[in-house]
């Protein structure tokens, strides 16, 4: 079973928002093919501008979002420069909230330099908390998004990834996964993984201020139909608590994002990527959106470095660093989701962009019930 390319947010050559999308479906461009047999060499290059991927044989286009006439005006950010990142309002300290205790392991995100491998390809069970999302489609099911085990019972993820397009529908989630090619992961090293762990959907949450025209609030949350059995391959991992996780100033620091999704060559991989991307200056991020989205402090830019950014087959999954959790250990923390980014992995002076798990945290706890 082949991992697609998701349905993400891209930017079109014309420097408007749009949707990775079958070229059938997208009125636009069909107008430019349907407007004689030989377009000219204009509308034929930004045709092929507007590439943004494949699902099986079939090319993916970036196709300009519908937005209505009262939401078409997208005003310029507003920073004041004097301004030092971490956020500075809107995040409730969830320290002491009850949900904490209630329904987040102090068990998690679990580091050890023995499972770390150099290059972009992970090693087995490195990342153990990446889930893979499962959608419902005239082939079948795909898997066109990521996520994360946050317990035994949720998977955070993108809301793009919940509200999707009518024909797809999200049915399931696999645990456990490495190499989408095998039966079995196996690695000389380190043996072989348990199986895979499927579930099925008892419930989809996308955040309720998310709208498909507006890239801010993209964080959902999915509750299993049963727990997950922890294993070597399966283990959540931390969130931020407390304010000085939830404002982290993470400027400068060196985050790592995985995925299955497309690589710097345009294809999907079987194999579990990492790739390791800089956060940029949010001040310097909105201005290189300025003319599509309001970038806020919601919230985090990163990459922007040719080929090391993610792309959008990644959506959904986790933005994380090893620091020092809530429980004084030194192990995972997820501190973003993958959002959007350009329509080529990797553009340079266009990072990518993350939600901030820190500034949601009331959100997730408040939602999570046994």
């Amino acid at each position: 079973m082949a991992l697609q390319r998701i349905t993400a947010n891209c930017t079109t050559p014309d420097e408007k928002l749009g949707k990775c999308i079958q070229i059938r479906k997208c009125e636009p461009l069909l107008k430019i093919l349907e407007n004689g047999p030989s377009p000219n060499s204009e509308s034929l290059a930004f045709l092929q501008r507007s590439h943004c991927g494949f699902v099986g044989k079939n090319p993916l286009v970036c196709c300009p979002i519908n937005i209505r006439k009262n939401e078409s005006h997208v005003d310029r950010p507003v920073f004041n420069p004097t301004l030092n990142l971490p956020i500075h309002s809107g995040v409730r300290d969830v320290s002491r909230h009850p949900g904490v205790v209630k329904f987040l392991p102090s068990t998690c995100g679990f580091f050890t330099e023995e499972k770390i491998t150099g290059g972009n390809t992970s090693s087995l069970f490195e990342f153990p908390w990446m889930a893979l999302l499962g959608y419902n489609t005239r082939n079948g099911v795909q898997y066109r998004c990521g996520g994360s085990l946050i317990n035994i019972r949720y998977v955070l993820t993108a809301a793009h990834c919940i509200k999707t397009s009518p024909d797809l529908q999200l049915t399931q989630v696999r645990l456990g996964e490495h190499d989408l090619n095998t039966e079995r992961d196996c690695q000389p090293d380190t043996g072989c993984a348990p199986p895979v762990q499927n579930f099925g959907i008892d419930e989809a949450m996308a955040h309720p201020n998310y709208l498909r025209s507006d890239v801010r609030n993209d964080i959902g949350l999915i509750r299993l139909d049963r727990n997950a059995m922890l294993t070597d391959s399966v283990s959540p991992i931390c969130l931020p608590i407390g304010k000085a996780q939830q404002e982290k100033n993470l400027e400068g620091e060196i985050l790592t994002v995985t995925g299955w999704g497309a690589t710097e060559n345009g294809v999907s991989s079987s194999v579990l990527q990492k790739v390791k991307v800089p956060v940029v200056p949010l001040e310097k991020c909105a201005e290189q959106y300025s003319k599509l989205v309001r970038i806020t402090e919601k919230q985090i830019c990163a990459g922007g470095v040719d080929i090391r950014d993610s792309c959008s087959g990644d959506s959904g999954g986790p933005l994380q660093v090893v620091g020092r959790t809530a429980y004084g250990d030194f192990n995972y923390i997820q501190f973003g989701i993958v959002s959007f980014g350009p329509i080529t992995c990797g553009t340079k002076e266009r990072p990518g962009v993350y939600t901030r798990v820190g500034y949601f945290m009331d959100w997730i706890l408040d939602n999570m019930r046994y």
